[in-house]
């Protein structure tokens, strides 16, 4: 066996090793060894020749991802080139689209490899990627440093290609299409300084960046593994500039090495197993989660969630550990769990999508429709095709173009743009605005395409040898207002600059220009261009003749068309209307009614448009109209003045629709009511905008919009439904008698002011209107994503993460329906109000807190004040970063907003909840905070594609909205279904088909005795890394000048004591001591560096980046674990600017006492009280940042920590780093130098609490 073979069977070991979940482990190699080749190496993807016994596994996640998304790496070399192969586990292989000619940096945003090379300091960057759209192997170069400060280097004279000095490239897909082969050979004439092969003491640097694509293959990478690291290195952020975080090349003499297995490996322990026996037993296969509750009834671990197992009896341990891995007390415990059986996510349809038989983006082109944060604003024909386009395209199609039926042809993804013009079967594209420019191009200019097959074509200005996908052809500052393209040139007006520049169709060199005051919108047809402008409709016959056509007042035209017999006109506002010329100028017809469709009533297609900003005349004659709005974006098709046809949609960013769980025909998106039919996938829109009072804005009564526009919630109540709004104002609807939906209740807690619809009248009268009482507590609106309410209709109200909130209950019902609140009764919560939503025992199920990044993001079960349990945390955890290990099966991570609440199967009992996440899963709870599932993939591992051509009804378990799909919909109709809306450009519905096959297991009682919290010590030993011994650290005295001074950069040069965090981010402390001061140094790595906004510089250590001494005098008894007096602790942080050391003593004699709780009158019994907590002035501090890090120096008196301690004599001291999430307004881990039990960093006690009996043991040394 090969010794890569057994690095691969060690690897499924530890995949396979348990039953149980196994945390992610992440592959971190420190050295690519190759081995000379044997002979001739034919580059064909073969690798028959190939001696792979130096080769390494990359992989973020071992134990889940070996097997589908993992690289084995390998080299070696000869006196000609150096050869490298890369064996991809990619169940989409070699997808690129990216195109080497004119976008040679960007290979890396799909399927990719980057080698970043520094041979003997001669540094190149090599990407290689097969360009699927042409099928053929892409490879390119470019030289030098990328640091931001590098010096100045000699210029390289090399190509850019490699392939032009013998650089090869061969591919070759797995015979079961899960994987590729990519191998490449690379001359030492592209890679060293003299063209050479290395001498072999030269240092050999090779850094490896592995990209898997997205559906798109062009716009970025679904995953990334950085890998082969230095041995020094701390972090693989910014990998392309960090030279020194690269691993070691080596040149091996020999062949069939024999290496040890890398230090990863080393680091998957195996755990020992708990002391207490859990014995269940299963009639079938089932999949089961278990909880431990202490006699109290509190939740106090989350011991497996969802974990499958066969029929039969069987036995799992519980460590006597809680979520947060601390020790439980010795004492009686319960277990309580259910099983179920698998859980199908089955799609039913999708609405507000115009491409309804492929309503999502596909790997073919033809799914979706256009943008997501903007709307489609331009429109062409030709080729018997329409194409059209818009801005704020990010999940979204920026251009493209459909058939007359509306069937879409091909997609442009990233080519968003405000105006089109089609000629001789090229589209041209002009973006003249939009900062959203993911390709890295220029950010506006012209763009062409291919017609019928939508192909980027590459254009080339005038006396340059570049070519590229974007010119600009405007100013810089130039607003283009109109293009047009006919056989006598491209015709840019520009706004404001009353002039249209005429380019050469070919050269795109500048022609002429045309004067025209207030030229605006262009058409241009073979032999004469159309323009609006100051004068009206003007025309532009071939050999420059001007003639006024139209004189109306055009100064809100929008858009031009023609079709030989007439001239199409469309105005925006106030008219909203497209109105129609014979070629002479003459007024034929109008269409739509003058203001406009309406924007809040039913829906009337016939009634025209809404801010028309787009014309095109298809090969029937019939005109196309495309609107630049919100509710509904749509285009439309009308024939001799008569609506034809709709296109409505997509959605905005994120998807989402909410149904009526008393109709389920009735949804919404973005206050729009459709009808829609989940058994046969049609829809229809019914009414757009939802009705407001009368006296509504006299009366500040103003609704919020919100990401997912009015209304983003759905409930009912005694037989009613409801919609609400709960974000930064709380807003209830239902609907009247006529159908339509209007406003009956409006609270804004800021100004503490409500208007309840008491007699359903729809106006406000003074009676119905509640303004509270200055010293009134009516909390907040819940931070960001909103406290939805319980199917009660009780209220929640937020004081923020740091202070209980409150809840109103629902007091009445008036007849007509509208709920009444009594805004004297807010009542208040055991816990902090997040976003999340309340249940109906009272209780409320708050969401993580916080922005994508942080590491613990846990769900919380507020309890109402008074209820003697406890709040229950349920561990999360969010690795944010890409490059970070997934988390394990059964925890959550970043669950930030709840889907909804419904009732639980009559046999189970209570609710359940659906939570999303960042990265597209979703989590099934019962509300009593028992995980039941995931759903869905995680958008960062592997997960299958969807259908290119869906059916209803398949099953879309291991697939992925993707990150960000953020809105959706959890609802039990009336009817006993579970539906599930969730999407990205559409309204995705989806049926969960399992759920009533919830049962609850028997649990039982439970022993922690001596003997069991024993064994749980030793777990969790093992788990936070204790160490065998204690740690002796010697202080050296540090040498002065005759003025007593020492040198101002003493620690350089000497070894300090390493805090690890993680693979990003650590510190090195260096101490020193002189006679009148303890000296200290950290210096820490960190990309966001020294960033901490605190509110309370008290609670410091909550807000951000931080470093921090711990510090027991001698004499003490060493071993004490409470803390006493003479223990503290120093903090150093910045505050309002400076740099700042806080002191915190649990024991003294000096009185500036704190208390740190949970929050304000939390009463938590691990409060930690302090006797003084004070700025410690005495201590002088220096911050000094740096591009990805920071250094704090610290001159700490003797006299403050007691006195300097006789040589010899021992005390206690420590080291941190505590580092703050990137805006730095919280503090997300916590890492010290020798402590280890400091993983917390969700819990103000626990974070403040001294720990004395776990520092180093130090003595100063002359």
């Amino acid at each position: 066996m090969t010794k890569i073979m057994k690095t691969l069977a060690l690897a499924g070991c530890i995949a396979s090793a348990s039953t149980l979940p196994a945390a992610a482990q992440r592959t971190v190699n420190r050295g690519l060894h190759a081995p000379p080749a044997r002979g001739t190496v034919i580059i064909d993807g073969l690798l028959d020749e190939w001696d792979l016994s130096g080769a390494i596994i990359c992989c973020k996640d071992v134990s889940n991802l070996l097997e589908v998304e993992s690289c084995r790496v390998a080299a070696m070399w000869d006196e000609e080139a150096l050869y490298v192969s890369f064996r991809f586990k990619d169940n989409t292989p070699m997808r690129n689209k990216i195109d080497p000619e004119t976008m040679p940096g960007n290979g890396w945003r799909s399927d990719c490899v980057q080698m970043r090379f520094s041979l003997d300091g001669f540094i190149s960057h090599l990407d290689a990627w097969y360009y699927s759209d042409a099928e053929k192997p892409a490879m390119t170069i470019s030289y030098g440093s990328m640091k931001t400060n590098a010096p100045e280097q000699p210029e390289v004279n090399r190509p850019a290609r490699p392939v032009e000095l013998g650089a090869e490239q061969a591919f070759r897909i797995d015979d079961d299409g899960l994987g590729y082969v990519q191998e490449i050979k690379i001359p030492w004439a592209v890679l060293t300084s003299d063209g050479k092969l290395p001498s072999p003491d030269a240092d050999l640097r090779l850094g490896l960046e592995l990209f898997w694509g997205d559906i798109t293959a062009s716009t970025w990478p679904r995953s990334r593994v950085t890998d082969n690291l230095s041995d020094e290195a701390k972090t693989v952020d910014f990998f392309w500039t960090s030279e020194e975080n690269w691993g070691r090349l080596v040149l091996e003499p020999h062949n069939d090495l024999s290496l040890p297995p890398p230090a990863w490996m080393s680091e998957v322990r195996a755990e020992p197993q708990g002391a207490i026996p859990i014995s269940f037993a299963l009639q079938s296969e089932q999949y089961v989660t278990l909880a431990i509750e202490d006699a109290a009834g509190n939740h106090v671990r989350s011991l497996l969630g969802g974990v499958k197992f066969t029929a039969g009896e069987h036995t799992v341990f519980w460590s006597g550990l809680n979520d947060r891995g601390e020790l439980l007390p010795v004492g009686e415990y319960n277990w309580v769990g259910l099983s179920r059986d698998a859980i199908d996510i089955e799609w039913r349809m999708s609405f507000y999508q115009p491409n309804r038989s492929k309503p999502w983006v596909t790997a073919d082109g033809r799914g979706a429709w256009g943008p997501d944060h903007g709307n489609i604003t331009a429109a062409a024909a030709g080729e018997e095709l329409i194409f059209l386009a818009g801005l704020g395209a990010e999940a979204g199609i920026g251009l493209f173009a459909v058939d007359s039926d509306g069937v879409k042809c091909w997609s442009a993804k990233e080519a968003g743009a405000d105006h089109l013009a089609y000629y001789n079967g090229v589209v041209y594209a002009y973006r003249s605005r939009d900062a959203y420019n993911p390709l890295g191009l220029s950010a506006t200019g012209l763009m062409c395409f291919d017609a019928k097959t939508g192909d980027w074509l590459d254009i080339q200005a005038q006396d340059s040898d570049i070519r590229s996908k974007r010119i600009e052809l405007a100013g810089a500052d130039d607003v283009v207002a109109g293009l047009a393209v006919n056989q006598t040139g491209i015709f840019l007006s520009l706004a404001d600059k009353d002039v249209i520049q005429v380019f050469d169709v070919k050269t795109l060199k500048p022609l002429r220009k045309l004067t025209l005051r207030g030229a605006g919108a262009l058409f241009a047809s073979d032999e004469t261009l159309f323009a609006a402008s100051a004068e009206g409709i003007v025309s532009f016959s071939s050999d420059g003749k001007q003639k006024i056509l139209v004189q109306d007042d055009v100064s809100n035209v929008t858009d031009l068309a023609a079709d030989g017999e007439h001239l199409y006109v469309s105005f925006g506002a106030p008219e909203h209307q497209v109105k129609v010329y014979d070629m002479n100028g003459t007024h034929v017809s109008t269409l739509g009614k003058t203001g406009g469709r309406t924007q809040n009533g039913f829906y009337d297609p016939d009634e025209g448009f809404f801010n028309p900003s787009g014309l095109a005349v298809d090969t029937a004659g019939r005109l196309w109209v495309v609107e630049n709005g919100k509710r509904p974006k749509r285009t439309s098709i009308w024939e001799n003045g008569k609506w034809i046809r709709d296109f409505i949609g997509d959605t905005g960013y994120g998807g989402g629709g909410i149904i009526n769980p008393l109709d389920p025909t009735m949804a919404f998106y973005d206050g729009m009511r459709f009808q829609i039919d989940i058994d046969t996938g049609d829809w229809r829109l019914m009414e757009v905008g939802l009705i407001l009072p009368d006296g509504a804005a006299e009366h500040g009564i103003s609704p919020t919009s919100t990401d997912s526009g009015q209304a983003e919630y759905m409930n009912c109540f005694g037989g009613r439904a409801y919609l609400h709004n709960s974000r930064e104002t709380i807003e209830i609807y239902r609907q009247r008698e006529d159908g339509r939906w209007a406003l009956c209740v409006f609270i804004d807690t800021e100004r503490k002011f409500s208007w309840t619809d008491l007699n359903d009248d729809c106006a406000v009268q003074p009676d119905e209107i509640v303004h509270g009482d200055a010293d009134a507590d009516w909390g907040h609106a819940a931070h960001r994503w909103g406290a939805r309410p319980s199917q009660n209709l009780d209220l929640y109200f937020s004081h923020g993460p740091s202070k209980p909130g409150l809840r109103l209950r629902l007091a009445d019902v008036t007849p007509g329906g509208t709920p009444v609140y009594d805004f004297t009764a807010f009542e208040l919560m055991a816990g902090e109000i997040c976003n999340g939503i309340g249940l109906r025992d009272g209780s409320f199920n708050s969401g993580s807190h916080g922005d994508r990044g942080e590491y613990f993001s846990e769900m919380r079960l507020i309890r109402a004040a008074g209820d003697d349990r406890s709040t229950f945390w349920f561990r999360g955890e969010n690795t944010g970063r890409w490059t970070h290990r997934l988390p394990e099966p059964g925890v959550v991570l970043f669950p930030f907003q709840a889907h909804g609440v419904a009732d639980a199967p009559q046999a189970f009992g209570g609710e359940l909840v659906v939570w999303v996440s960042d990265f597209g899963q979703r989590y099934l709870f019962t509300d009593d905070m028992l995980y039941v599932a995931q759903l869905f993939s995680d958008s960062r591992t592997h997960y299958t594609d969807w259908p290119d051509n869906p059916q209803p009804g398949f099953i879309a378990n291991n697939m992925t909205p993707f990150q960000e799909s953020f809105f959706g919909h959890f609802v039990l109709t009336e009817g006993g279904r579970y539906l599930l809306t969730s999407g990205f450009v559409d309204c995705r519905v989806f049926e969960l088909k399992g759920i009533d096959t919830l049962k609850r297991l028997p649990g039982g009682r439970l022993v922690l005795d001596e003997a069991a919290a024993k064994r749980a010590e030793e777990i969790r030993s093992l788990r936070i890394g204790k160490a065998s011994e204690l740690e002796h650290l010697i202080i050296q005295r540090l040498d002065v000048d005759e003025g007593g001074n020492i040198s101002d950069n003493w620690w350089q040069g000497r070894e300090g004591l390493p805090i690890e965090a993680d693979v990003q981010r650590g510190a090195d402390v260096f101490t020193g001591y002189t006679d009148s001061h303890l000296m200290l140094v950290w210096e820490v790595r960190d990309n966001s560096p020294m960033r901490n906004s605190s509110d309370m510089w008290q609670l410091a250590f909550k807000g951000g980046d931080n470093v921090d001494v711990m510090w027991r005098a001698p004499g003490k008894k060493p071993d004490e674990a409470q803390p006493g007096k003479g223990d503290l602790r120093l903090l150093f942080t910045e505050l309002d600017g400076e740099c700042k050391a806080i002191l915190y003593r649990p024991v003294s004699d000096t009185k500036a006492p704190c208390l740190f709780d949970a929050f304000d009158g939390a009463g938590r019994a691990n409060a930690v009280m302090m006797d003084e907590v004070r700025f410690a002035t005495e201590v002088k501090t220096t911050l000094t940042r740096g591009e990805h890090g920071y250094m704090i120096e610290a001159q700490v008196p003797w006299k403050l920590l007691g006195g300097r301690p006789e040589d010899g004599s021992k005390f206690r001291i420590d080291f941190g780093v505590l580092f703050g999430d990137e805006s730095g307004s919280k503090t997300i881990k916590r890492a010290y130098w020798h402590n280890k039990d400091t993983q917390i960093v969700t819990d103000i006690p626990s974070e403040a609490a001294l720990q004395p009996g776990k520092w180093a043991e130090a003595a100063l040394s002359d």
